[in-house]
């Protein structure tokens, strides 16, 4: 008999594409009884944009934080719009800082995550296949 799935974890961009992408895999985790994970990972400032202390004028920290409250308020918006949180049985939210591909593998090994689903790629007329991300996953999560 198949194991039952209790964690989905579903990586986003956050686009109006990977709604989609949202969308099946939540309808797989509600097949199986799962607990759906929303995560969306905003990469690191470069360290080139780090300047010395005496070069800070605040505004690099005060443009992060603005940039992080966005993107929360835009994975909010999307698990709204797929349903992933409204009526019914409710996902989970998660916001990371990182690089995208290690935020995945270290979220799915602490949520025990039975299954990581991912876009292959951002959609475009020149370019299908999988995205680095996409890759990376599937050779280095467990």
């Amino acid at each position: 008999m198949p194991k039952a799935f209790k964690n989905i974890l579903i990586g986003s961009t956050l686009t109006e594409g990977s709604d989609e992408i949202v969308q099946a895999a939540l309808a797989l985790a509600r097949s199986t009884g799962a607990t759906p994970h929303l995560v969306h990972i905003m990469p690191p400032l470069p360290v080139q944009t780090r300047l010395p202390a005496e070069y800070r004028t605040g505004a690099e920290e005060t443009w992060f934080e603005e940039c992080k409250q966005e993107l929360n308020d835009r994975l909010t918006a999307q698990a709204r719009r797929t349903g992933l949180i409204g009526e019914g049985p409710s996902g989970v939210l998660h916001f990371e800082i990182g690089t995208p591909h290690r935020v995945l593998e270290t979220l799915a090994s602490t949520l025990q995550a039975d299954l990581i689903v991912v876009g292959a790629t951002e959609r475009s007329r020149h370019v299908l296949g999988l995205g680095s991300t996409a890759d990376r996953i599937i050779r280095k999560a467990p």
